[in-house]
Protein backbone atom coordinates (compact mmCIF):
# COMPACT_ATOMS: atom_id res chain seq x y z
CA UNK A 1 0.00 0.00 0.00
CA UNK A 2 2.99 2.27 0.74
CA UNK A 3 4.72 1.32 -2.19
CA UNK A 4 1.83 2.31 -4.48
CA UNK A 5 1.36 5.58 -2.90
CA UNK A 6 4.69 6.36 -3.32
CA UNK A 7 4.53 5.35 -6.87
CA UNK A 8 2.29 7.52 -7.05
CA UNK A 9 3.71 10.24 -5.81
CA UNK A 10 6.60 9.89 -8.29
CA UNK A 11 4.80 9.77 -11.41
CA UNK A 12 2.81 12.82 -9.93
CA UNK A 13 6.37 14.33 -9.78
CA UNK A 14 7.66 13.07 -13.04
CA UNK A 15 4.30 15.01 -15.15
CA UNK A 16 4.89 17.93 -13.03
CA UNK A 17 8.49 18.04 -13.98
CA UNK A 18 7.08 17.40 -18.09
CA UNK A 19 4.46 20.36 -17.64
CA UNK A 20 6.87 22.75 -16.22
CA UNK A 21 9.41 21.26 -19.09
CA UNK A 22 6.68 22.17 -21.51
CA UNK A 23 5.81 25.93 -20.04
CA UNK A 24 9.25 27.06 -19.93
CA UNK A 25 9.83 26.09 -23.87
CA UNK A 26 6.12 27.95 -24.60
CA UNK A 27 8.43 30.80 -23.37
CA UNK A 28 11.55 30.27 -24.74
CA UNK A 29 13.68 29.18 -22.04
CA UNK A 30 14.42 26.14 -22.47
CA UNK A 31 15.33 23.48 -25.68
CA UNK A 32 12.24 21.72 -27.02
CA UNK A 33 14.67 18.76 -27.08
CA UNK A 34 14.49 19.05 -23.38
CA UNK A 35 11.07 18.97 -23.00
CA UNK A 36 10.95 15.79 -25.44
CA UNK A 37 13.54 14.05 -23.54
CA UNK A 38 11.25 14.24 -20.41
Amino acid sequence: MIDLKHRTMELKTKQLQVVKNMAAVANGNAEPEMALAQ
